[in-house]
């Protein structure tokens, strides 16, 4: 995760998905972890 994609569009689908494993009864484990913003590139442009 970088601080520059919180809220991007992909967050909802991967939202989505939590919500479907949840009501499978399926057991979820995340691991959220901090990385450094990357310059070369214009990801995360859809928020």
């Amino acid at each position: 995760m970088q601080n520059r994609y919180t809220g991007d569009i992909g967050d909802f689908s991967k939202l989505g998905l939590l919500r479907v494993l949840h009501a499978a009864r399926l057991s979820i484990g995340l691991n959220w972890y901090l990385t450094p913003d990357e310059t070369h590139n214009n990801d995360g442009g859809h928020v």
